[in-house]
């Protein structure tokens, strides 16, 4: 078992959940369409980028909380199942979205809060908060997800 899984805790595991959430975020960012000199919305093929790195958190997380569940960290517990609930919403969201195969367009809004969340993972990997980091980001997709263009 790795360090990262064998104490149960999330906060002080590898970096390898803040490398997805960095992808994850960077794959949310607007797309400059050079030639129209205007953001293209998130497309279908960025939903389907989306849908797989949630895809691969997901695990990452229910390992986590079974770690924690053996440890009886029930503080952690908690905010592994909120975490995981969370990412599943975030997910569902998503999918739905690439059933209806609409483009979302970006708002101001939503751009300012990709930066926002980027700096927030950025920090994250700094002080060891990657729980936190990922609830944000996985809200911002259900968001984003729930809402028709």
């Amino acid at each position: 078992m790795s360090n990262s899984r064998s104490n149960g805790n999330l906060e002080s595991g590898s970096d390898a959940l803040i490398d997805r959430l960095q992808t994850l975020i960077d794959t949310l960012a607007p797309q400059s369409n050079s030639s129209a000199g205007s953001l293209q919305g998130l497309s279908t093929a960025m939903l389907e980028a989306v849908e797989n790195q949630l895809n691969d958190i997901l695990p990452m997380l229910q390992f986590e909380l079974m770690d924690a569940e053996d440890a009886g960290e029930w503080e952690q517990v908690d905010r592994l199942n909120d975490a995981i609930a969370t990412c599943k919403s975030a997910l569902n969201a998503v999918r739905a979205a690439i059933l209806r195969q609409t483009v979302i367009n970006y708002r101001p809004q939503d751009i300012a809060e990709i930066k926002r969340i980027r700096a927030q993972i950025d920090a994250a990997a700094r002080t060891q908060q990657r729980l936190a980091a990922l609830l944000q980001v996985a809200k911002f997709i259900r968001r984003l997800a729930f809402r028709i263009a």
